[in-house]
């Protein structure tokens, strides 16, 4: 019984995984590509994608491991960001907008608590970023509440820029 019960759970685990880091497609929008995230806010598998990702960066010990991680979590919420704003999923934005912002938070903590010596690819990343935002915030009609979130975000990175340069 005790092996089929984990066979189940590695069956289901890899199942999981699969869809978690599946690539459907990947496009490009200036000078960002940005891959189509399997699975978005809203659908039911969402909260089983977070919890995956929030065990794995509690599991990585090196902090070099964890930047990176970070790093691709915050592609990856800038991803769920733009799938988010591009298909009017309301319900979602405040939250995808939000979590965005924090992933990148996390990440300047991270590279800054340990002296992460390519702060300019972090710097760089979050330009590009800023520009993708823009484009993002001037879909939806000016100083209304899905603006000004897209303009939060764009606001945090210029912040978190300046915190690496000060560092």
């Amino acid at each position: 019984m005790f092996i089929l019960c984990s066979k189940v759970a590695l069956i289901v685990i890899l199942i999981f995984s699969f869809l978690i880091f599946s690539q459907s497609k990947i496009y490009a929008l200036n000078e960002i590509s940005l891959r189509s995230e399997a699975i978005n806010p809203g659908s039911l598998l969402y909260i089983f994608k977070r919890a995956w990702e929030k065990s794995l960066h509690f599991i990585l010990f090196p902090t070099q491991a964890k930047i990176n991680y970070d790093i691709n979590l915050l592609e990856v919420r800038m991803s769920e960001l733009d799938n988010v704003v591009k298909n009017k999923n309301l319900n979602e934005f405040q939250q995808a907008s939000e979590r965005f912002s924090y992933q990148a938070g996390i990440l300047v903590d991270q590279v800054i608590s340990s002296n992460y010596s390519d702060k300019q690819k972090i710097k760089e990343q979050f330009s590009k970023y800023a520009k993708l935002l823009d484009k993002l915030r001037d879909l939806n009609p000016a100083n209304s509440s899905y603006w000004l979130l897209i303009q939060q975000n764009i606001d945090t990175l210029k912040i978190l820029t300046d915190r690496l340069s000060n560092k």
